[in-house]
C-alpha cells in the first residue's frame, strides 16, 4: 500500500508542475497586506494616547500559503492561504480587550489587477483587567462573514482598492454590511544603502460599517519600509492618525481619535 501511494504521488508531480500548482508558497504576494488598514495579519505593535491615557496594541498574526496555481491562459495566478491572529489592547491597568481572528482567503492576480475573497471569523473579548476595573459585563461578540476586495496598481508607486463585507452570522448586532476603500503610495528605493533598501510610503484606509450607520472609520499613515537585500522580509516604521468608531469589537460603539506610532514586521 505504501509503495502504491508513493507511486501515485510521483506520477502526480509532473501534472502538478504542468498546471503551475505550487504547495506552501509564500503568503501575501498576490494581494499584499493593506498598509493603513487595522487588523492586518502580521506582527505589529503600536502606541497611542486615547482620552489622556496611554495604550498599546499588539498584533500577533501570520499568514500561511497553502496552494498556488494558474488559470486560463496561464496569465492569471491564484493562491489559497490560511491566516490567524490575536489582536489586543493594553493599558496602564493591563489587558483591556482582545480580538481573535481567523481567515481562509483566496487571492487572484492578473497583471496590475488583483482581488481577495475570504471567509472570516472574529470574536471579541474584554480583558480580565478591564472587567475587574470597570465592572463591565463580559459579553463576547462574534461574527462570521465573507469579504471581497479588489485593487488596481496603474503605476508601480500607486495602489487603490475597494470592497465590501457581509456578515453571515453576527452577535449581538444585526447589522451585516461593511464597505472599504483606500489608496497607497510607495516610493522606489531611496538608495541610502545597498544592503538595506529603504522606501517611503503614505496610505489611507476608509471603512464604513453598517453597525454604526456607515459612518467612516479613517486611518491615515506615513512611514518607511526597510528591507534586506536578497530577502522578501521587511520592517515598517510608521506614524498615523485614526478617527472613527473603535476597531475592537467590544468597544465598537465608542468614538476614538488618536495619533499612533507603529512597528510592523512582514515575515
Amino acid at each position: 500500500m505504501r509503495a502504491n501511494a508513493l507511486l501515485a504521488v510521483l506520477l502526480a508531480c509532473p501534472a502538478a508542475a504542468d498546471s503551475g500548482l505550487k504547495a506552501f508558497p509564500r503568503a501575501d504576494e498576490l494581494f499584499p497586506v493593506l498598509l493603513a488598514a487595522p487588523k492586518q495579519f502580521q506582527l505589529a505593535a503600536s502606541r497611542y494616547v486615547l482620552n489622556d491615557k496611554s495604550y498599546s496594541d499588539l498584533s500577533l498574526g501570520h499568514a500561511w500559503g497553502l496552494l498556488r496555481g494558474r488559470a486560463g491562459d496561464q496569465m492569471t495566478q491564484w493562491q489559497w492561504d490560511a491566516r490567524a491572529m490575536s489582536y489586543s489592547r493594553w493599558g496602564g491597568h493591563g489587558l483591556e480587550a482582545v480580538d481573535l481572528l481567523g481567515e481562509l482567503p483566496v487571492a487572484v492576480r492578473r497583471g496590475d489587477v488583483s482581488a481577495l475573497g475570504s471567509l472570516f471569523y472574529e470574536s471579541s473579548h474584554l480583558g480580565d483587567d478591564h472587567i475587574r476595573r470597570t465592572g463591565r459585563p463580559a459579553r463576547r461578540t462574534n461574527a462570521t462573514g465573507l469579504r471581497l476586495i479588489a485593487a488596481i496598481e496603474p503605476w508601480t508607486w500607486l495602489r487603490t482598492y475597494g470592497g465590501a463585507s457581509f456578515l453571515l452570522d453576527t452577535e449581538p448586532s444585526p447589522k451585516r454590511w461593511g464597505l472599504q476603500a483606500g489608496a497607497e503610495v510607495m516610493s522606489g528605493d531611496l538608495g541610502l544603502s545597498q544592503a538595506v533598501p529603504v522606501r517611503l510610503y503614505a496610505a489611507e484606509d476608509l471603512q464604513f460599517p453598517e453597525r454604526v450607520g456607515f459612518n467612516p472609520n479613517s486611518h491615515a499613515v506615513i512611514g518607511a519600509q526597510l528591507g534586506w537585500k536578497g530577502s522578501r522580509r521587511t520592517a515598517r516604521l510608521q506614524v498615523g492618525y485614526y478617527s472613527g468608531h473603535s476597531y475592537f469589537g467590544q468597544f465598537q460603539a465608542d468614538r476614538e481619535h488618536f495619533a499612533d506610532v507603529a512597528v510592523i514586521l512582514e515575515l
